[in-house]
């Protein structure tokens, strides 16, 4: 098993919630539990609190930098890389 750096799980938490926020808010399709986003959500903040130097260097720092994780609706996930992203999700789920 590989280990992930830090700023490589950011980014990874990151693609997350902005592609079950596109799901839930966007297209009103949940493929997760509310209880899964919430634990990415609280997890992503929890790191940020620790290491926000490699929060910087992450893909999406810009749409994170005040994201405190109360909710993903108001992060910026309607783009044309999130939903590339969706489609092959919604495809391989098919």
């Amino acid at each position: 098993m590989v280990k992930q750096t830090i700023v490589e799980r950011f980014n990874q938490l990151e693609l997350q919630m902005l592609v079950h926020s596109l799901l839930y808010y966007g297209m009103n399709k949940n493929i997760i539990s509310d209880n899964f986003f919430d634990h990415i959500m609280y997890e992503f903040v929890d790191m940020k609190n620790k290491y926000p130097e490699e929060l910087k260097q992450s893909s999406h720092y810009e749409d994170f930098a005040d994201f405190e994780g109360a909710t993903g609706c108001n992060l910026r996930y309607d783009t044309p890389e999130i939903r590339n992203i969706v489609r092959k999700l919604l495809r391989n789920l098919k």
